[in-house]
């Protein structure tokens, strides 16, 4: 009787449509889900479904769909331009804002913010969100750039909640 009680509960915490998809982001009012719809071939990305579970009412709405062509634009201008979806995380004091990265060319990841309540889109830039500044709560963005005479480097990155890029700092 214990074993049906703890499977019938951990039924009802999740929506039965969200179980075969893949948790990436979490706050209070939110999940954000990544679900494979097409499986790409050898040199394309996987079409993934981005689905967001809205805690209070219950109700889930898909964001967008990937792209599974390697865009030749560095910078999307739209979600459905994005392709080959890495992660997601919520901008950390905005619980509507969602970034979400990409490597739309197998090589480097580009960042964006998608606030889920007007479906506005902003473009970041190149780089993974690895943090927020304690003082502004500024995005931070680990990039890298390259010497002239070869090699790479990191840079950071530092954008605020409307994609404005605030600082750039070489960490050569």
């Amino acid at each position: 009787m214990k074993k049906l009680f703890l499977l019938l509960l951990l039924c009802c915490t999740t929506p039965l449509f969200a179980q075969d998809m893949d948790l990436q982001a979490e706050n209070s009012q939110y999940k954000v889900f990544f679900k494979i719809e097409k499986q790409g071939q050898e040199d394309e990305a996987n079409q993934i479904g981005v689905y967001v579970l809205n805690k209070e009412t219950k109700r889930m709405f898909k964001l967008f769909t990937s792209d599974t062509e390697e865009r030749v634009a560095n910078e999307p201008d739209s979600m459905g331009q994005l392709s080959n979806l890495l992660g997601a995380c919520f901008y950390e004091g905005e619980p509507t804002r969602l970034i979400i990265t990409e490597c739309f060319n197998f090589h480097t990841d580009y960042s964006v913010i998608i606030d889920l309540k007007t479906r506005k889109f902003i473009k970041l830039g190149w780089g993974n969100p690895i943090g927020f500044t304690q003082e502004n709560n500024f995005v931070i963005l680990n990039g890298f750039s390259y010497y002239s005479e070869g090699g790479r480097y990191d840079v950071l990155r530092i954008y605020d909640a409307n994609g404005k890029l605030v600082k750039n700092v070489d960490v050569k």
